[in-house]
């Protein structure tokens, strides 16, 4: 059958499986749960805000105070 022979098996398909994976960045979602985690552990997870054009300002100052945050610690290491 030519369908069955065009199949990678054993360690092709292991190959092709692994060459999948770092192509599309396969089992990096705990990069962004570090992230995420971080953030609600410092501002909540939360807003005070009640109208929609508030939350997303709200927001957006968070992320610009997270982010400032960062980039002073890389500065910190970067200097030791």
């Amino acid at each position: 059958d030519p369908k069955e022979s065009a199949r990678p098996t054993g360690d092709g398909r292991e190959a092709s499986r692994r060459e999948w994976k770092r192509r599309v960045r396969y089992g990096r979602r705990w990069l962004s749960e570090i992230v995420i985690s971080s953030f609600k552990r410092l501002f909540g997870g939360s807003v005070a805000a009640r109208r929609r054009g508030s939350i997303a300002q709200e927001i957006s100052l968070e992320v610009s105070v997270y982010n400032s945050m960062l980039r002073m610690q890389r500065e910190a290491v970067a200097m030791t």
